[in-house]
């Protein structure tokens, strides 16, 4: 976070010629960067990079793999298209072909363009954790409406592990209140399974709403580029 420098100033209001930003060459002034150390930037650009700060604190508060901050854009026509149209996506292929990656590189992108608040949850973490909220505080119903509070939510590998009756309660209230709302929520599912393979895996009410939620399917297909060098 930048913060203005008040020494420079107090003890030279008035500098002899003026100071260009280091980012953009505009008249600037001198701020403090996170260490101390005096560093020249417009207001414009102080604004800015304080906004992209930000974003990336909340970012690593979000469970999202922090390599994903450097991933270079997958596909990037439906990246686009997910950006713009700011709608699920349900991405599926064969382990390894980057799903993940993909649906992550989707969230941080809104996360960074759009300071939209995002949570990553793997679903086997969500089944363990789905299973326990019977058992606390808040109960299930808190722990839908905590998931139900992020713009951007990742359910990643759905259908991988098996889920009992009331792990599935929990994952099905999600995913309704999620789907009811899809026109604020913006959900990514990735899956090593069709939508037509998760209709027998968990259930086909589920998928109904499934594919409400996440209009645009993106399938994966090729090699495990985890063995593949």
């Amino acid at each position: 976070m930048y913060v203005l420098n008040d020494w420079i100033l107090r003890f030279n209001p008035k500098p002899s010629s003026p100071i260009q930003c280091a980012a953009c060459g505009k008249d600037a002034i001198c701020f403090n960067d996170d260490s101390g150390q005096p560093v020249i930037f417009c207001q414009h650009c102080v604004e800015g990079a304080n906004r992209l700060q930000s974003r990336k604190r909340m970012l690593l508060e979000s469970g999202v793999p922090q390599e994903a901050f450097s991933l270079s854009p997958m596909l990037p026509e439906v990246l686009k298209r997910a950006l713009e149209n700011k709608s699920g996506l349900y991405v599926c292929g064969p382990n390894g072909t980057g799903k993940t990656v993909f649906a992550v590189h989707v969230a941080v992108e809104l996360a960074l363009r759009f300071g939209k608040r995002i949570k990553f949850k793997r679903t086997s973490t969500l089944i363990i954790e789905a299973q326990a909220s019977y058992r606390s505080e808040w109960g299930q119903w808190g722990y839908v409406r905590d998931l139900c509070g992020y713009s951007v939510l990742i359910l990643d590998d759905l259908g991988k592990e098996k889920i009992t009756q009331d792990a599935f309660n929990v994952l099905f209230e999600i995913i309704s209140e999620r789907t009811a709302q899809r026109d604020k929520l913006i959900t990514l599912v990735t899956s090593n399974y069709s939508l037509e393979e998760i209709d027998l895996i968990l259930d086909r009410s589920l998928t109904s709403r499934l594919r409400q939620m996440c209009p645009e399917v993106v399938r994966f297909d090729g090699e495990d580029m985890r063995f593949t060098r």
